[in-house]
């Protein structure tokens, strides 16, 4: 993980967490599941996040579904340099061997989605 990325657990209730929680507590991967994540998916685009792909040894991102807010530094340079000094909410939609596809939204201080 980054020194220029301080963590916090996601705290927003929103539709999309409502979601999430859904997700999370369905087990194995059968229809239903690939059918929620897909939900999530089209959510997420329609709300205005947009597509990463991380490496996850870089990111404390972990499996499908989890999501995390990170404060991005003012010095922050690479993909998220677009979100200098903003505090962000990523949500991990995929997962291969060593990255993560990840979408990203700025969030204010209350936890509310801004737009850029």
């Amino acid at each position: 993980m980054t020194a220029t990325l301080e963590i916090k657990p996601d705290a927003i209730k929103d539709e999309i967490s409502l979601l999430l929680e859904k997700f999370r507590n369905t087990s194995g991967w059968k229809s239903d599941k690939v059918n929620q994540l897909k939900s999530i998916i089209e959510l997420l685009e329609k709300t205005g996040y947009e597509r990463f792909i991380l490496k996850e040894h870089r990111y404390a991102i972990g499996k499908v579904g989890n999501s995390f807010c990170y404060l991005i530094s003012d010095k922050r340079r690479g993909l998220f340099s677009k979100f200098r000094s903003k505090s962000v909410r990523v949500i991990c939609i995929a997962s291969g061997r060593f990255d993560r596809t990840v979408m990203v939204k700025a969030i204010d201080s209350e936890g509310t989605q801004i737009d850029l």
